[in-house]
């Protein structure tokens, strides 16, 4: 196939998952993911086989369509959009994302004996180590050279945004799997703290859209009324900016399991002070049953 030709393909499978998201926002366009990975994984081997270095324009098409599907041949091409795409995610990040999210597809296609299921526990604390090792503002140094504007702030501010999500997410696989296992944090306050850093970007700035996935997890996880607004205006804000099918989904993800949360929990809050059973009500069983794991990971 000439090269043009592939570019072209990557660049079309690039517009469709845009489509899907911008129309319903479902979980279609993952298929042309794990399709433009098939096709990037089977470059990237050829590439190195006969010792070939990739255009630019192919690199930018590849780390584009990957940054929602990750393949232990990819890391190098995620870093490449880290400075470009919407979501501005550290590529560090999202191997650790994924593995999580392996752990719990794991559990539920097999009956594993004690040992290996301990094995799993110590590596999924292993995974909530590293997220919580990441710098943030030594991420955000190292791509300025690959950012289109200076942005060291904004970049240091929704890198530590992502962490924290990533730490709240990996905590409440943990506790779904484990669910007796003392966590480092109180995720309550990890996820106002991730609102904390997300309130640092406003719709005029430039890495407002990369607000979104942080958003959705601090909302899933915050009990707070203050907090819970605020995630609503900021997925109100957003579309605005971009009325997207998925800005539409995710905020009526958020409704559904804050609803669920208050029907099926047998105490209240009371002056601000949230129950140790709410606190404890995992959001992350709750969006696999209704469907919508995949605005997740």
């Amino acid at each position: 196939m000439a090269p043009a030709d592939v570019d072209a393909i990557l660049a079309s499978v690039l517009l469709l998952i845009g489509f899907e998201l911008i129309d319903t926002g479902r979980g279609s366009w993952i298929f042309h993911i794990n399709g433009a990975r098939t096709i990037i994984e089977k470059l990237v081997a050829s590439a190195v086989a006969t010792e070939t270095t990739l255009s630019p324009l192919r690199r930018w098409l590849m780390s584009n369509c990957l940054v929602g599907g990750l393949s232990t041949t990819t890391m190098s091409l995620l870093q490449d959009a880290e400075g470009n795409h919407c979501s501005s995610f550290p590529a560090a990040l999202l191997p650790i994302m994924q593995a999580g999210a392996q752990l719990l597809k794991m559990n539920d296609d097999s009956t594993s004996p004690d040992t290996l299921a301990d094995s799993r526990r110590y590596g999924a604390l292993h995974l909530l180590h590293a997220a919580k090792s990441f710098d943030p503002a030594v991420w955000a140094i190292n791509l300025q050279p690959r950012s289109p504007a200076d942005d060291l702030f904004h970049r240091t501010e929704i890198a530590s945004a992502h962490k924290g999500a990533v730490c709240v997410y990996l905590s409440r696989i943990i506790l779904a799997l484990w669910p007796s296992t003392v966590l480092p944090d109180d995720l309550e306050a990890l996820a106002a703290e991730t609102i904390i850093h997300l309130s640092c970007m406003q719709p005029g700035d430039a890495l407002f859209t990369a607000t979104a996935w942080p958003a959705f997890v601090a909302g899933l996880e915050i009990a707070d009324l203050t907090n819970r607004a605020w995630v609503v205006r900021r997925f109100q804000d957003l579309w605005e900016l971009e009325p997207w099918g998925l800005t539409r989904e995710a905020l009526g993800a958020l409704t559904t399991i804050w609803d669920g949360r208050k029907n099926e929990d047998a105490t209240k809050s009371r002056n601000n002070e949230v129950y140790e059973q709410q606190r404890n009500w995992n959001w992350v069983e709750k969006l696999k049953s209704i469907g919508t794991d995949w605005l997740v990971a």
